[in-house]
């Protein structure tokens, strides 16, 4: 396969009803890692973003929040 088949640029993300894009729960502890994926996701025109620093507090929060995606660190203490 040809890379002029590929499109230039990914199709807009429809994860909800009405075209917009869904809800992200970031969870990281460390607090300039979140701020990097969030600056990534806000600039990729993710603008409902969600974050936690991790902890027993998550179930509830991403029960609560309902996110599309969750974008989770796997090394965190606890």
């Amino acid at each position: 396969m040809s890379l002029a088949c590929l499109p230039s640029s990914p199709p807009p993300a429809t994860l909800s009803p009405g075209g917009q894009r869904g809800r992200i729960l970031v969870v990281d502890d460390e607090g300039p890692v979140r701020e990097f994926i969030g600056a990534a996701l806000r600039s990729g025109g993710y603008g409902e973003v969600v974050f936690s620093g991790g902890g027993a507090a998550v179930p509830s929060l991403a029960l609560t929040e309902r996110p599309h995606l969750i974008i989770m660190d796997v090394m965190m203490p606890g």
